[in-house]
């Protein structure tokens, strides 16, 4: 059949040189001896059996890249436990976050599944997806494709902004920031294999199987491998459209999705690699659409001394977005990106209430278009490079009366320019009553193909003001209105 077919990426061999050269870099680091002392401990904590009080005083990173308590953090959280996961009966990423507030999906083009965010469109570019720090979107609309997609068997908890993240994460993250943790080897201390089988209207409706496999050794070593594998049909229906089309979505809107994940973790390193692959059938349409992914990740937690921790970290990707598969019409969307990314924050602690968090980053996004005859408008070639320079600093700043985080993030690229975000943030806990006070500018960055459609394009700005309190009334009720 049509998603049977392998299908594989394809790289110049210049680029392939590069990137197995870093590859390679990536992993020498993560075995050889180490001098750096981590400031986390592996160990990690059972949310299933925390109270509530120790549930919304857990230490969470997301917002700020510090750990504070969830109900202190300068950003409207949520957090999904390992525990929360499995209670759900959500059988992928699609189903879990509809339980999140002001979440929900929508078609897009080519059968593909998008996010909406408290009522706007988010689906180009509007949000951020991590996934053990590696950024799932594409890079030519800035795009995910959500739908029996990412398996959450290897999950250990997803930490979710709902609102702007620009600060911190740039221009991807105009109104919601989702990073997903994984389970390290420690976690998973052994083989776990599962498999599931659903059918409706006596047809097969999906078939999926996941399997992960980790150890921490006494070396201090901790490795995780994971994997799976689904097969699904979004529906069994036949329908008659207004121009008394039929379509049955039984032969028509099959999806096939696999995934590989190794990580491990050694004296103060991280390193990562995974390969992501979902192939989509077009509905109402011929052929298909593949995203297909592979990632690579370098990095060192560094402590200076015990008040500076830099934490240096490489990103590679390569992507094949918005591919289309036995689709003459639309093959001139067809293209081989690839990302490499550094990002170099630096954590100080000024005093025992004050924390300045700084960094650097820089981003060059390649992309070749695969037809001969497809070039970009910009520069009339069938190749084309983007340079990113980013520079972010913020503090945080804890009193008895109240707790302040302040900071901003400059810019720029080499074709829309220079952009600058700014945020302040108020927050406090007294006894059991918290509220937060938030002002927050994100801007949603021009990916490779907005910039193609129109070179005089600028970034997207977002304003956002917010109040969110919240009172814990009883050992097991917490409410919060934002």
């Amino acid at each position: 059949t049509l998603l049977a077919k392998p299908l594989i990426l394809y790289f110049t061999s210049k680029n392939f040189r590069y990137a197995a050269s870093i590859i390679l870099f990536c992993f020498l680091l993560s075995i050889e001896k180490s001098y750096s002392q981590t400031l986390d401990s592996l160990k990690q904590k059972d949310f299933s059996k925390l109270t509530l009080q120790e549930l919304v005083e857990t230490e969470i990173s997301v917002a700020n890249q510090i750990k504070i308590p969830l109900n202190e953090s300068p950003g409207i959280i949520s957090i999904i436990s390992e525990e929360e996961i499995k209670n759900s009966g959500a059988r992928d990423l699609l189903e879990l976050l509809q339980q999140i507030p002001g979440f929900d999906f929508g078609a897009e083009w080519d059968n593909i599944i998008g996010l909406g965010i408290r009522g706007n469109n988010a689906t180009e570019g509007k949000f951020l997806l991590l996934f053990d720090g590696h950024q799932l979107n594409e890079t030519n609309f800035g795009s995910f494709s959500f739908g029996n997609h990412i398996f959450l068997n290897n999950i250990s908890k997803i930490e979710i902004i709902r609102g702007p993240g620009s600060v911190v994460y740039g221009g991807s993250a105009e109104l919601a920031v989702i990073n997903i943790i994984s389970k390290k080897g420690i976690e998973n201390n052994g083989v776990k294999i599962s498999s599931e089988y659903g059918f409706s209207d006596n047809a097969t409706s999906y078939y999926t199987f996941q399997a992960a496999s980790g150890k921490k050794f006494n070396n201090g070593l901790d490795l995780v491998i994971s994997a799976g594998y689904k097969n699904a049909a979004r529906s069994n229906r036949k329908i008659i459209t207004l121009d008394t089309t039929i379509i049955n979505y039984k032969d028509s809107s099959l999806i096939e999705t696999g995934n590989i994940s190794i990580q491990s973790q050694f004296k103060g390193n991280t390193t990562r690699l995974m390969y992501d692959r979902n192939l989509i059938q077009n509905t109402e349409a011929v052929g298909s659409v593949l995203f297909e992914n592979l990632f690579a990740s370098s990095e060192n937690e560094i402590k200076i001394k015990e008040n500076f921790v830099v934490k240096p970290r490489i990103n590679i990707k390569y992507q094949k977005p918005w591919y289309f598969i036995e689709n003459k019409s639309k093959e001139f969307y067809n293209s081989i990106n690839s990302r490499y990314s550094i990002n170099l924050p630096c954590y100080f602690e000024l005093k025992e209430k004050l924390t300045l968090v700084t960094g650097l980053e820089a981003i060059l996004d390649h992309s070749k278009k695969v037809n001969d005859t497809v070039i970009f408008t910009i520069n009339n070639k069938r190749e084309i490079d983007f340079y990113n320079f980013s520079a972010f600093s913020e503090i945080f700043y804890k009193s008895k009366i109240i707790n302040i985080t302040a900071g901003g993030r400059i810019e720029h690229q080499n074709i829309y320019g220079t952009e600058y975000v700014p945020r302040i943030v108020l927050t406090k806990k007294i006894n059991k009553f918290s509220f937060k006070l938030l002002f927050n500018k994100a801007f949603k960055a021009p990916t490779i193909s907005n910039i193609d459609y129109n070179n005089k394009i600028k970034p997207e700005i977002t304003s956002v003001y917010e109040l969110e309190t919240g009172m814990q009334l009883t050992d097991e009720l917490n409410i919060t209105i934002n």
